[in-house]
């Protein structure tokens, strides 16, 4: 056989070998935008689940967040079982599960079922699935490949955030919210078809590692109290009780603490407890549901923290423009979606050249560039409300979306890549658990903060327009007291009272919107911080 067809043959291998390895990342993407996208869309499904399933609204919130919670709980559970049954069959299994929920969901009679299969069983799917998705990848590819396909992975969950509006309405308004579900199972059942690319782990039973499960309880219960406490701060109050629990009609006063305040405080020690026992464990050399030392990795630690901080920074976004766009601006679901577009189209681009630059220059100096693209976009979307409202459009926000596009794209993959490209290959199924508790807990902790300030000084900026106007005649009402009526009356005030004082509730929206700004900038400058003075400047490995 002559040299120059061995060297052909060998070509041929190789190429055929990256087709291969470029269809698992492709298997992987369809995967990971069926998860991220099935909360967006059903966002703006909620008024045609509640009266397809005879519910309210605030019940079916709560079966979201029921979901958020239980995937964030089993987290680093789900991150072990990679360990223990091998990344591939951690994925298949994850996602057989998740066809499951969402077929269950689908088909819900009643708000019960919908809970069960969208929020308990997607949810554990979800736990499952994640690390494994990141631990493929790790595994899977190497040096610009890697960096590439984190990138890509990162961006991909990024624009299935920013599209699910889109999606959801166009679907909801013209067909139903069921299909969006059913939409999903076929998306999954061709990525289960098509997993057969993923390489099989070589796993040797005698190695095989065992599960900590009073680890686990810990782990848990600490993250599920802490995010539960998060998502109810708004109605119990963050400090202060704004009103007493109440279990099984009986009322708790708590010594006038917040029952959400307590929760969070309670989730902090259980976590701490955690760290306790998984060191005690380690030093008997016994099974542990993660090692602690990998916080001690120099790289992993502000990376994951730049990522949590960039995390809570554009989930805020996503959560609040809307709510503007569609309260404020009177848009619908799909027009909102469509004015967030620039933002996905950025997001895009910045993935294409953000892997060879992170090769060229030093990825903490892209990062830094990206955090402050992000911090641009920021600023850019404030300055629309400080003008006159009538003057603020969709439109006006798209040199705002495309700063914040171009900022989280840059941003997460390079923090992704410095994250699990620096973590020991025997622990990189617990960074991958962590990296995704960390993310479902920077969007927890961003939308219980921001919706707090948003909602909390739109009514409160409403009930000074209404005391400095005195047009409903309300001198003998204090502000606070005008602003828990509002509150409490939502609904009777959207219905009634707004045609009457439209003028005052836009401004207050402009002024919480602003607000909203402030918190978000301290949020990104503190990411920016960490990273320009507790990040390494190192380079990743070819």
């Amino acid at each position: 056989m002559s040299l120059f067809l061995i060297k052909e043959i060998a070509m041929e291998e190789k190429i055929e070998k990256t087709k291969s390895n470029w269809n698992i990342l492709l298997v992987i993407l369809m995967a990971v935008f069926v998860m991220v996208i099935d909360t967006t869309a059903m966002n703006v499904s909620i008024e045609n689940i509640v009266k397809d399933l005879n519910t309210n609204v605030s019940t079916v919130k709560g079966v979201m967040s029921i979901y958020t919670l239980v995937m964030a709980s089993c987290m680093l559970l789900g991150a072990k079982l990679s360990d223990i049954i091998g990344k591939k069959n951690a994925f298949i299994y994850g996602l057989l599960i998740y066809c499951v929920g969402t077929l269950t969901a689908a088909s819900s009679v009643n708000v019960m079922m919908l809970a069960i299969g969208w929020s308990v069983i997607e949810g554990i799917a979800a736990a499952i699935m994640m690390p494994a998705v990141l631990s493929i990848l790790i595994s899977n590819y190497e040096g610009r490949d890697r960096a590439k396909a984190m990138s890509i992975y990162a961006t991909v969950a990024a624009v299935a955030l920013a599209v699910g509006p889109i999606i959801g309405g166009a679907v909801t308004t013209y067909l139903s919210w069921r299909v969006i579900f059913v939409g999903e199972v076929i998306v999954a059942v061709i990525a289960l078809v098509f997993s057969g690319v993923i390489p099989k782990d070589l796993i040797v039973k005698e190695n095989r590692p065992k599960i900590d499960f009073v680890g686990f309880l810990f782990s848990a219960s600490g993250l599920f109290l802490i995010i539960l406490g998060l998502l109810t701060a708004q109605n119990y109050g963050w400090f202060y009780a704004k009103q007493p629990l109440k279990i099984g009609g009986v009322s708790l006063s708590l010594f006038g603490l917040s029952a959400s305040f307590l929760m969070i405080i309670l989730g902090i020690v259980f976590l701490f407890i955690l760290l306790m026992w998984l060191r005690k464990r380690i030093e008997k050399e016994k099974a542990v549901l993660f090692h602690p030392q990998i916080f001690n990795n120099r790289i992993f630690s502000p990376a994951i923290l730049v990522y949590l901080f960039g995390q809570m920074a554009f989930s805020g976004i996503m959560f609040c423009m809307p709510v503007f766009m569609q309260n404020a601006l009177g848009y619908n679901a799909f027009n909102t979606g469509i004015s967030l577009m620039p933002l996905s189209i950025a997001l895009l681009i910045s993935s294409l050249f953000v892997t060879r630059l992170i090769y060229r220059f030093s990825p903490k100096i892209i990062l830094i560039a990206g955090l402050i693209s992000l911090l641009t976009g920021i600023t850019l979307m404030r300055m629309q409300f400080w003008g006159k409202f009538s003057d603020i459009s969709g439109s006006s926000f798209i040199p705002a979306f495309l700063f914040i596009g171009f900022g989280v794209g840059i941003a997460f993959s390079v923090a992704y890549n410095l994250a699990l490209s620096n973590v020991n290959i025997e622990w990189k199924n617990e960074g991958s658990g962590l990296l995704t508790t960390f993310q479902n807990l920077g969007a927890s902790v961003s939308v219980a903060i921001l919706g707090t300030v948003l909602f909390s000084s739109v009514f409160g900026y409403i009930a000074q327009g209404i005391l400095d106007s005195n047009i409903l005649k309300t001198t003998d009402l204090t502000k606070n007291e005008i602003r828990e009526l509002l509150i409490q009356n939502v609904e009777t005030f959207k219905e009634v009272v707004e045609p009457k004082i439209a003028s005052i509730a836009t401004k207050a929206m402009s002024m919480s919107m602003d607000l909203v700004g402030i918190v978000l900038t301290v949020i990104i400058s503190i990411g920016l911080l960490l990273a320009v003075f507790v990040l390494p400047n190192v380079k990743l490995n070819d």
